[in-house]
């Protein structure tokens, strides 16, 4: 089976599973090796890595980017020139309250089916989507409710690992087999853009200064998936379900108005009981740190940023600050 690779929330797996295809949510290792890659200067960390990976995938693999983010619009230019044919560029609208924004993300969906077609893939009848949909709601649900039993490092790199598998068969009921059980300190969430393997040491620290990670609020996690799926209406109309549990519910801070971030924060801070947030964001990252000052003045709990970086000085600031948010919540 050929292997389709995203980064983007916005792409739905099940719509590329249901081709004939493996979705896999491509989990990027480091900074450093977007560095490595010659990838110029001023640039997203997490773009220039996105572009070394997308380098050393197979050549009859694809990879699917979207326009959501400029700095991964301009990655797909770099990817363009050896990826070739195998590239697919999804336009996702920004705005999401009017109705045609909501017909055009339907419409690159039904895009992406005819580029998938084009590589070998069948069309998948209604009964075969929404059997494909119920498949991965489940296994969603299988992994968030592993939530709770395992740390907030465990958490994050299973659910790192279900996402780039692919596979709706992925066994969340292993997670956290024999690991000590989450410990006791302040409740901490870490909000903002997606983080690298390599970066995955935030989780240490905070755990390691004493507090506990109740809500992963990153895009390569929690806020970047789908609302539940609705059983009754994946029989009656499976792709606009699809549509509008990704498009109508994914509340990035891309989409304008942002006010969906905000509504998703309120609720997650207040049902798991948040005593601190920690915003993470890689530098250049102009659309989070956008909402850095918002979020600072809507948060109930005190919140602290760090910018990740390609450099090691980047991790021993980012230390200093979380160490000093942990102190404060103690």
């Amino acid at each position: 089976m050929k292997n389709v690779w995203y980064t983007c929330p916005f792409v739905p797996p099940e719509w590329i599973a249901a081709h004939g295809f493996r979705p896999r949510r491509r989990r990027l290792a480091s900074a450093a090796s977007g560095r490595a890659a010659g990838a110029p200067a001023g640039a997203c960390p997490y773009a220039n890595a996105f572009v070394a990976a997308a380098g050393a995938i197979p050549p009859d693999d694809a990879v699917v980017v979207t326009t959501l983010c400029d700095q991964m619009r301009r990655a797909s230019e770099l990817i363009a020139r050896n990826a070739g044919d195998g590239l697919f560029v999804m336009h996702v609208p920004k705005t999401w309250r009017e109705a045609n924004p909501h017909r055009l993300y339907v419409d690159e969906l039904r895009r992406l089916g005819r580029f998938l077609e084009d590589a070998g893939g069948a069309p998948p009848s209604p009964e075969r989507l929404a059997d494909v949909m119920r498949a991965y709601d489940s296994a969603r649900r299988s992994m968030l409710a592993a939530r709770g039993r395992v740390s907030g490092r465990q958490f994050a790199q299973a659910l790192a690992d279900f996402q780039e598998s692919g596979r709706a068969d992925f066994d969340a009921g292993a997670i956290g087999e024999g690991a000590p059980s989450p410990g006791r300190g302040p409740a901490v969430a870490i909000v903002g853009g997606p983080i690298m393997a390599d970066d995955f040491w935030i989780f240490d620290r905070v755990e390691g200064f004493g507090a506990r990670v109740v809500l992963n609020a990153t895009v390569g996690a929690e806020l970047g998936l789908p609302r539940p799926l609705d059983r009754r209406r994946i029989g009656d109309d499976p792709l606009g379900e699809l549509a509008d549990a990704y498009f109508g519910h994914i509340p990035h801070p891309a989409r304008r108005p942002n006010s969906r971030l905000f509504q998703y924060l309120r609720r997650e801070l207040r049902d798991r009981q948040v005593e601190g947030v920690l915003f993470v964001r890689y530098v250049w990252c102009d659309l989070w740190h956008a909402e850095l000052h918002r979020l600072k003045e809507f948060s109930p709990c005190p919140a602290a940023g760090i910018e990740l970086t390609d450099d090691a000085g980047g991790a021993v600031r980012a230390t200093a600050r979380i160490q000093s948010l942990i102190e404060m919540l103690r």
